[in-house]
């Protein structure tokens, strides 16, 4: 399921997400949902994550709490790289995109900032 979130997140096709009830994942906070958990940890809209991001949020429902990339960075980090790698494994993603997403740092907004409301 993280690959075909982060897929769909790379391609802008939020609606599809929405549909097929993928933006329902926790994702820490009492929030649900990849826009809301794109505005919590990064400030700023779905539509502007980059791939790393994108992959951080993908690998959150599993276990929100353990993933929080503000309270636990390097468990997030390590979740996010297990998403790259599996979508080098896949071809989504080149192995070199791949590594610069993994050393991008894990959040880099407070969980209170909200994107949705502007």
């Amino acid at each position: 399921m993280a690959e075909a979130i982060v897929g769909v997140i790379e391609s802008g096709e939020e609606e599809v997400m929405l549909t097929q009830g993928w933006d329902q994942g926790a994702v820490g906070y009492g929030r649900y949902g990849m826009a809301n958990g794109a505005c919590a940890y990064f400030g700023r809209p779905l539509a502007g994550i980059d791939l790393a991001q994108a992959a951080l949020l993908a690998g959150m429902p599993q276990a929100p709490s353990a993933y929080d990339p503000l309270l636990h960075p390097d468990a997030a980090a390590a979740r996010r790289a297990q998403v790259l790698d599996a979508m080098v494994d896949t071809g989504r993603v080149s192995s070199a995109d791949a590594a610069t997403a993994e050393r991008e740092p894990v959040a880099t907004s407070d969980p209170d900032a909200s994107c949705l409301s502007k």
